[in-house]
């Protein structure tokens, strides 16, 4: 490089410090060809290992040149886009000499600014400037209630890194799917219910710098102080709760085995599932209920919403109705309600098994149910929530799984494996809804409803899941602390308190009977059969039968004609399928019935 071609360079970087718009001018002060003063960076960076992005491993002057940084500024879009020095603003000394590009060594270190560090993004992008998408939901410092979260928080501004690859910021197909997601809906109720992040306890789950020094121990989410904690910046759980970088794919963070608090019981090792588990294992169990010593003055001990891994590997619901070693059936009560140890730490020999627990680890290899489908490399990494909601090893990528929904994907791909058919239907990703889950989710809120109809009648309480603490005085509207019901039998009182934890646990997880079938049908079983009459006496089906007629009805010995299951046996209504337990070899009612 000739001294007239370097000092040619130098001038232009000056101007483009001039031109940039990069201390704090508005967005109206960028060049209008992003191209032409980003040129000099181009023709230096495309070329050196400070070329290559130390995350994404692509080289940044080539994913910038594709990204709407550059793309935006082509005629139809009004000349605006935004250069290298836009975002970087290099000093007057970068490079110092000629040697940088050409084997020497600069006698000075080079400056220039960090984009995130100084919050370069704003100038365009904060609320204001108008430019798209990045406007209110992105970031607004709201001061009311009821108003939308935002994707970037006030805890989280200025740090775009955390859902953006910097130089090529393009809206990816997960980012859109992740936004109408329950992570990232900015109008769900686990973000806008209140400030969460003033509260030390919910932090860890409703704040994504919180569930990271959760899972990371690293020391505690700090509450905000002036301005932040004045500042009613509802925020999502963003993409850097999950993801350790904006390398998505190849960062996806490293979540240890997690122990759940309320019974310090550890859930088993589940490789990436293990990201779920800290926010959905439940915030109290059936032993926090235990625990309480007066029930004549206690407040209510709730499970928190969405507690599908501690229902899954059965360590959250109320499970104190009667002795652990009684016998009901051919097993034990307390056997009936835990898991097994092999697929569970702190389950119990003979132990409750599931199917659904094995997906996601080597145990589903040669499972009975399909075994030429389930062999090593299928089905088998990752965990059960991952495999199911995210998507499934060994299958097709799914494109839309940021969404977590079950999709027609999803049963395609894992479900069908298991339950082929139904009723005689055949089963496939486009009918498995409506054929094989639905009938099971009303039999679910059928029977939950049977609990809440038994609660009210029978001890005068009101359950209103939309409110803390959920369980109210028929009579008063207050919230019930007198759980013996003045009888002053704290025995009474633990287990009225227990039913009331487990109509509040699985109401709260709108798929339980999915995620654990035989534990949920069981709790509320039990459940249902305490608030009848105090007893756990098998008295289910004559009570449903005489509390809802219109919903349960039960054949003296058949749920279905025969074990094709393809007709229910009149009078049985599905509601009484899910209740009571029967024979899929046989299609007779069990005996005893619970299920």
């Amino acid at each position: 490089m000739s001294v007239h071609n370097c000092m040619a360079f130098f001038l232009t970087i000056a101007m483009l410090v001039l031109l940039s718009g990069c201390n704090g001018n508005e967005g109206q002060n960028l060049p209008s060809n992003t191209i032409a003063v980003s040129q000099h960076c181009i023709d230096c960076h495309a070329n050196n290992s400070a070329s290559i992005s130390p995350v994404t491993g692509g080289v940044v002057t080539a994913e910038w040149l594709t990204s709407p940084h550059n793309t935006s500024s082509s005629a139809n879009k009004s000349g605006i886009g935004a250069g290298c020095p836009n975002c970087h603003t290099p000093s007057h000394n970068h490079p110092d000499d000629c040697g940088r590009c050409h084997g020497g060594s600069p006698a000075i270190a080079d400056t220039f600014i960090n984009p995130d560090a100084t919050q370069q993004c704003d100038i365009c992008h904060a609320p204001g400037t108008g430019m798209k998408p990045l406007d209110a939901l992105h970031f607004n410092n709201f001061n009311g209630v009821n108003h939308p979260a935002q994707y970037v928080d006030l805890q989280n501004r200025g740090k775009c890194r955390n859902c953006h690859n910097p130089h090529n910021v393009a809206v990816l197909p997960e980012n859109n799917d992740w936004a109408v997601s329950g992570h990232g809906n900015v109008t769900g109720v686990a973000w806008t219910a209140e400030d969460f992040k003033s509260n030390a306890e919910c932090i860890r789950c409703h704040t994504a710098t919180g569930y990271v020094n959760y899972v990371t121990s690293t020391p505690a989410f700090t509450l905000p102080t002036a301005p932040l904690a004045a500042g009613k910046t509802y925020g999502v759980l963003g993409c850097n709760a999950c993801h350790a970088s904006y390398a998505f794919k190849n960062s996806i963070r490293n979540v240890a085995q997690y122990t759940a608090p309320y019974n310090n019981s550890p859930f088993p090792d589940v490789g990436y599932t293990n990201i779920c588990i800290p926010c959905h294992a439940g915030r109290a169990s059936g032993d926090t209920v235990n625990a309480v010593t007066d029930f004549t003055n206690a407040g209510f001990k709730s499970s928190h919403s969405m507690a599908a891994a501690g229902l899954m590997y059965m360590k959250i619901g109320f499970t104190s109705f009667t002795s652990a070693s009684a016998v009901i059936g051919a097993s034990t009560y307390g056997k009936s309600l835990s898991p097994d140890n092999a697929s569970v730490p702190g389950g119990i020999p003979g132990g409750v098994t599931s199917n659904h627990r094995m997906l996601g680890t080597a145990a589903i290899n040669g499972n009975n149910h399909n075994p030429s489908f389930f062999v090593a490399g299928v089905l088998d990494a990752n965990g059960p929530c991952i495999i199911c909601h995210m998507n499934a090893n060994g299958q097709p990528y799914r494109t839309t799984s940021h969404t977590l929904k079950i999709s027609a994907d999803a049963f395609n791909q894992v479900c069908t494996r298991c339950h082929p058919s139904e009723g005689g239907v055949t089963l496939t990703g486009s009918n498995f809804q409506t054929v094989f889950l639905e009938p099971q989710s009303a039999g679910f809120l059928d029977a939950l409803e049977l609990a809440e109809t038994l609660l009210r009648t029978k001890y005068d309480i009101i359950y209103d899941p939309a409110n803390d603490p959920f369980f109210f005085e028929l009579s008063t509207g207050q919230a019930v602390t007198e759980w013996t019901r003045g009888t002053g039998d704290q025995n009474l009182g633990r287990k009225l308190m227990g039913a009331c934890f487990n109509i509040n646990l699985l109401k709260g997880d709108p798929a339980a009977y999915a995620h654990a079938r035989s534990y949920t049908r069981r709790l509320i079983y039990d459940t249902i059969d305490f608030l009848d009459d105090g007893k756990m006496n098998l008295s289910v089906s004559v009570t449903a039968i005489a509390i809802m007629p219109a919903i349960y009805g039960k054949n003296t010995t058949h749920a279905y004609t025969d074990g094709t299951l393809t007709t229910i046996a009149s009078p049985t209504t599905e509601g009484m399928i899910f209740l009571n337990g029967w024979s899929r070899s046989t299609g007779n009612w069990s005996t005893p019935e619970r299920p």
